[in-house]
């Protein structure tokens, strides 16, 4: 009889390990899961957050730019938001001519500023490319303004300096401060 007790408690004692080690393991799996598959909480001064936006601006029936941005987190109270990865479209009697990309922005109260930052790049049909770390759109004014280093690079020139104001209706720009410049002849390239 003794020996009938004693194994029964052996079964049961093996019985409640390997329901403890399968449990145990069973957790440990489904663990890990769950927690990458919440959500990111949003930040506290963000009313919406959108993916995938394009905002359209006219002005007098025509288009005078696009903003297209990957993401973008707004306040509604202060009516801005922030943007990333974003491509902005500056149109000229209807068509697309010159296109700024940043890695981030910022839109100001009632979308009357933009702030670009992080690898600007403005590229104009004309052929230009300005390069920047960062820049501001003024809409009122249609002026594009930086007090940081700018290069401007065309074909068979490099213009550099700190400081710039772009008027985006006449496509004129002006270096500010510490111009440098190198100018390249077409027949002056070896290679």
């Amino acid at each position: 009889m003794d020996k009938r007790l004693t194994i029964r408690n052996l079964l049961f004692f093996f019985i409640i390990l390997i329901s403890f080690s399968l449990l145990a393991t069973i957790l440990y799996n489904f663990q890990e899961p769950l927690r990458n598959s919440l959500p990111t909480p949003r930040p506290q001064n963000v009313d919406l957050s959108l993916k995938e936006i394009t905002l359209t601006n006219s002005h007098g029936g025509a288009t005078s730019w696009r903003l297209i941005a990957e993401s973008a987190d707004f306040d509604i109270q202060t009516k801005s938001g922030r943007l990333k990865n974003v491509r902005v479209l500056f149109f000229k009697d209807n068509k697309s001519d010159m296109e700024l990309s940043a890695d981030q922005g910022e839109v100001g109260p009632d979308g009357g500023s933009f702030r670009a930052a992080g690898r600007v790049v403005l590229k104009g049909t004309a052929g230009y490319t300005l390069f920047c770390d960062d820049l501001e759109y003024l809409q009122k004014e249609a002026l594009i303004r930086t007090e940081s280093r700018v290069r401007i690079v065309d074909e068979g020139m490099e213009l550099r300096g700190r400081g710039l104001r772009y008027q985006v209706e006449e496509r004129l720009f002006e270096l500010l401060n510490d111009i440098e410049a190198d100018v390249h002849d077409r027949t002056d390239v070896q290679g």
